[in-house]
């Protein structure tokens, strides 16, 4: 029996442990947005690290200072947790960076049915590179105007719109929020309204994309096909995580995403889930990554 071969049986024949551990993980409420939730979160990184001791590694909890919060008042930072299995000078290392925060369930959205009249493109290919390839703008909420049932005339004197804008590479988020800034004051000067205007970037981070030929994304693919039978479609994706670019350019190496959901996973939603095949399959997936990467030549 190969080395896969027995690893997915051991893995298959512990189904049920690992969505038991998946289950105590989400059940912790460490709702990184909820500022009262920030003990939960910590308690999650103690579980965490509780978990990778067990297997044998070693962990460590960094402080990271406080969180100044819009009241004024400051909060804990969540704590990094470094954790490290294994010490061999002679094998690969590798460097996974994961989330433990989770976001609320909302079971009455879940269950409504949103549908929509008609797609914004024509055909297929291009719907899928507006979703994948190019640049895009999502609203994501106003605060101040009345949002509940029923009717309410009473006129807000505050409102705040939210949006965000998905960088491509070549793209420079400070040139983009100077070019926004200036459209927006330009279209509310138009207006000549009494009303005071103000726009500007809550946080922004640098487009990334990587060489999908590199060993390690070789590694990835030959990964995937070994459990799924199938060669992987590489796509680009939006995604709000900055770090990527960070540790590329911290550490020098290949950094590589690595999916093992659904496109409907709705990532980052109220309701965002992981399939179980997914969670099972994509958990071969990763230690055949590993297996790979152990067998590329220096």
């Amino acid at each position: 029996m190969s080395v896969l071969t027995a690893l997915f049986k051991y893995v298959d024949e512990n189904q049920d442990r690992y969505i038991k551990k998946l289950a105590e993980w989400v059940a912790i409420q460490s709702v990184s947005a909820w500022p009262e939730k920030r003990g939960e979160i910590r308690r999650m990184m103690e579980v965490a690290a509780a978990d990778i001791k067990q297997l044998g590694g070693s962990v460590e909890l960094v402080d990271i200072g406080k969180q100044k919060l819009p009241d004024g008042s400051e909060i804990p930072l969540p704590p990094i947790l470094l954790g490290k299995l294994g010490s061999d000078p002679r094998k690969k290392t590798v460097c996974i960076y994961g989330h433990l925060d989770v976001q609320p369930a909302a079971l009455e959205e879940y269950a409504k049915d949103v549908g929509v009249q008609t797609l914004l493109h024509g055909c297929k290919e291009d719907i899928l590179m507006h979703r994948w390839r190019y640049p895009s703008l999502s609203l994501h909420g106003i605060e101040g105007a009345f949002s509940g049932s029923g009717a309410k005339t009473v006129i807000p004197r505050k409102v705040v719109g939210k949006f965000s804008i998905r960088l491509v590479p070549n793209m420079i988020p400070e040139v983009v929020s100077e070019q926004v800034t200036k459209y927006l004051t330009k279209k509310f000067a138009e207006l000549q309204s009494p009303n005071k205007f103000k726009v500007y970037m809550g946080h922004g981070g640098k487009p990334w994309v990587s060489d999908f030929n590199h060993p390690h994304y070789m590694a990835g693919r030959r990964a995937l096909k070994t459990v799924f039978g199938v060669e992987p479609d590489l796509t680009r994706e939006g995604g709000s995580i900055p770090v990527t670019l960070t540790f590329q350019e911290a550490t020098g190496r290949s950094v590589m995403l690595l999916p093992v959901g659904s496109a409907d996973d709705g990532a980052h939603s109220q309701n965002e889930k992981l399939n179980r095949h997914n969670y099972i399959e994509g958990t071969k997936v990763l230690a055949a990554y590993l297996y790979e990467v152990s067998q590329l030549q220096d």
